[in-house]
C-alpha cells in the first residue's frame, strides 16, 4: 500500500505540475495548484479503484499479486528502455524518449490481453508474459524515433552532446 499511495501522489502531482502548470497555465497560483492536486489524486484513485474492481470481477484468477506484477511490468516497459538508451546512447532525443515511453505503456496491456488471443501465436504470448515484448517494442521505438528526428538530432549536435553526429549531419 505504501508503494501504491506514493505512486498515486507522484502521478497526480506530475499531471498537475508538468501538464497543467508547465504547459497550460504557468501563471497558476500555489493555492489553485494545491486544490487541483487534491482533485487529481482523488480522481486517479477512483479510476484505479474502478479498474481494479472491474478486472477483479470479470477476470478469473486476478489476485493482488497479479496486479503488482502487471503494474511493475507497465512501469518497467515504460521507463527502463528510455533510461537505458539515455544513459548508454548519445543519440537519444526527446521525441525518441517520449515515443518509447508511450509505446511501452501501450504495449503492456496490448500484449497481456490482445496478443494472447491471436490464433497460432497466442499461447506463446501467454508463456512469455507481457514485459519482454513490450520492453523490446519500447526500445526499438525509442531508437527509430531518435534516428528519424532531424530536429532532435540537430539539437544534440548544437548542445555538443554528440560530436560524431556533427560530421554525419554534414
Amino acid at each position: 500500500m505504501s508503494t501504491v499511495d506514493s505512486l498515486l501522489v507522484v502521478a497526480s502531482s506530475a499531471s498537475v505540475r508538468d501538464i497543467y502548470q508547465q504547459v497550460l497555465h504557468p501563471e497558476a497560483s500555489d493555492e489553485a495548484l494545491m486544490g487541483l492536486s487534491r482533485k487529481a489524486t482523488l480522481g486517479l484513485g477512483l479510476i484505479s479503484l474502478v479498474m481494479a474492481l472491474l478486472i477483479g470481477h470479470f477476470v478469473e484468477g486476478r489476485t493482488v499479486f497479479w496486479f503488482v506484477i502487471f503494474g511493475w511490468s507497465g512501469i518497467a516497459a515504460t521507463f527502463c528502455p528510455t533510461v537505458i538508451l539515455s544513459l548508454f546512447w548519445k543519440g537519444m532525443t526527446a521525441r525518441g524518449a517520449l515515443g518509447a515511453m508511450v509505446a511501452g505503456f501501450v504495449c503492456v496491456p496490448l500484449f497481456k490481453f490482445g496478443a494472447t488471443a491471436l490464433p497460432g501465436v497466442g499461447p506463446y504470448f501467454v508463456e512469455l508474459a507481457e514485459l519482454p515484448p513490450a520492453f523490446l517494442v519500447s526500445f526499438l521505438v525509442g531508437v527509430a524515433l531518435s534516428m528519424t528526428d532531424a530536429k532532435g538530432r540537430q539539437h544534440l549536435i548544437d548542445e555538443g552532446v554528440h560530436e560524431e553526429m556533427d560530421e554525419a549531419a554534414r
